[in-house]
């Protein structure tokens, strides 16, 4: 097999698990060993910056769960997640510290009930007061709830809430229903609760939440609702547990959103409940890394053999460093990253050893056709697109690699379409997604010393220092 044969991947991991399922099923590297835990134990939080491969563990695990093996699992995307229409399912005046949780609980119960009405092994099958729920839900149009958008924006309707008491008074036999609106929301629920809490089944009943990296922050009502699915999910996880309940949410975020959100415990979610993608290894090892183990399992896969494919298909060095290292310092050492960029290089290959000419065309592709593009994709919602482009101009007009933080801000400001405070924000930015990094010379040895935050998660920026523009960058602003 020639290396542009060879299928590295997609961008997307559930347009991968559809169009190449066995790189999923075959080709997917556990190095940290979390997908049993995630799937039996108690961490339900995974935290990964953009193109780690987080979604990837939410493919995996679907395709691991079937009736058969005992877990039933459904994956649900928060892509165009309605939060005007969210924050309108409890309309009342209180804070959404405390209606948030709530509609948040109805949210995820609506998921489990259809899950567990589809369990036919479940003892509750045969349970009244189950069945005539499912039923009463599913005549409103709430289950099953295939699309989430479709779900908020009914329950939000003025329709579904004059329809509270009597799904109360015939289903759950409540003869006692609050007049307030609110209230009977908060007594579906509590009966939702109540009545999840008493689901048995010999099957393991999963709901992976996904798709925050597609939620743009602009507006403090989505940081408040996803701060409170964090805090619910955990309150909820624990109450399966202490109700024995064969049930678990798994939540999906990006590390800096994740960071982001308000809250006071947040930290020991964290530490107790988490697992956090890091695929950043020694480079003094490139061989070594976890990365190139990765490419290397998929291309084997498809080979039917064990391949290297930096043995096999590129020369012995590149500028005089190991090929692999050449291409794994062009990308944030990221399952995506390092994907793309193969798959960039794949039409300059001509079926023989990569010439350096053709590693250098293949790179430029990728610098101005992917990586470019990825980081404005990770900026947003953060930062002004007119404010990133102030950026690229600036840095172009430079023509310089690293530059110090006093000449990228002259250089910037001098036009007056970005002021320092909003330059300043976007500098913060930068460095979090990666873009950018600080050098310096270490007063010890006089070498010098490289960070982005990509190596070191808990870096900040320094301004003190010099400012480096990621190489992946290099090509797509003729920097290189």
């Amino acid at each position: 097999m020639y290396f542009d044969e060879i299928n590295f991947g997609k961008a997307r991991a559930e347009l991968e698990s559809v169009d190449y399922p066995e790189l999923i099923q075959k080709g997917f590297l556990d190095p940290k060993g979390i997908i049993k835990p995630l799937i039996n134990d108690s961490p339900y939080l995974v935290l990964g910056y953009k193109g780690s491969g987080k979604s990837a563990i939410a493919e995996k695990i679907k395709m691991e769960s079937d009736p058969e093996s005992g877990v039933m699992t459904k994956i649900v995307p928060l892509s165009d997640f309605p939060f005007a229409s969210f924050g309108k399912i409890m309309a009342g005046k209180e804070e959404p510290e405390a209606k948030f949780p709530t509609t948040w609980s109805w949210l995820i119960l609506l998921y489990f009930l259809d899950s567990f009405s589809n369990d036919f092994a479940s003892s509750n099958q045969k349970d009244t007061i189950f069945c005539r729920a499912v039923s009463s839900l599913s005549q409103l149009g709430l289950l099953p709830p295939n699309d989430l958008n479709t779900v908020v924006t009914k329950s939000s309707k003025h329709s579904f809430k004059v329809s509270l008491p009597k799904v109360l008074e015939t289903t759950f036999e409540d003869t006692t229903v609050p007049s307030e609106m609110d209230m009977q929301f908060r007594r579906l629920v509590d009966h939702l609760k109540l009545l999840i809490f008493s689901f048995r089944s010999p099957n393991r009943h999963i709901l992976i939440i996904d798709g925050l990296d597609d939620i743009l922050l602009s507006k403090e009502i989505q940081y408040q609702s996803l701060s409170a699915l964090v805090y619910e999910t955990d309150r909820l996880n624990l109450a399966f547990k202490q109700n024995g309940v064969d049930a678990k949410i798994i939540l999906i975020c990006r590390t800096d959103l994740f960071e982001r959100l308000p809250g006071p415990n947040k930290n020991k979610i964290r530490q107790d409940s988490s697992f956090e993608l890091d695929w950043y290894d020694d480079p003094r090892k490139p061989r070594n890394s976890m990365l190139v183990k990765l490419v290397n399992l998929r291309a084997t896969v498809q080979c039917g053999e064990n391949i290297d494919i930096f043995n096999a298909f590129f020369p012995k060095d590149v500028n005089h460093t190991d090929p692999a290292d050449f291409l794994l310092e062009r990308t944030r050492h990221t399952p995506r990253d390092f994907i793309q960029l193969l798959n960039h290089l794949k039409p300059f290959y001509q079926r023989r050893t990569f010439t350096h000419s053709q590693i250098l065309s293949g790179i430029r592709q990728y610098s101005v056709e992917y990586f470019l593009p990825e980081i404005w994709d990770e900026l947003a919602g953060y930062v002004l697109r007119e404010h990133f482009d102030i950026f690229l101009g600036t840095v172009g007009s430079l023509r310089r690699r690293v530059n110090t933080y006093p000449r990228l801000l002259r250089a910037a400001t001098s036009t007056g379409r970005i002021q320092k405070a909003d330059f300043d924000n976007l500098l913060l930015a930068l460095y979090e997604c990666s873009a950018i990094g600080n050098r310096w010379i270490d007063k010890n040895s006089g070498e010098q010393r490289f960070e982005f935050k990509f190596r070191n998660r808990h870096s900040a920026l320094g301004i003190q220092n010099d400012i480096v523009l990621h190489s992946g960058l290099w090509k797509a602003l003729n920097l290189e």
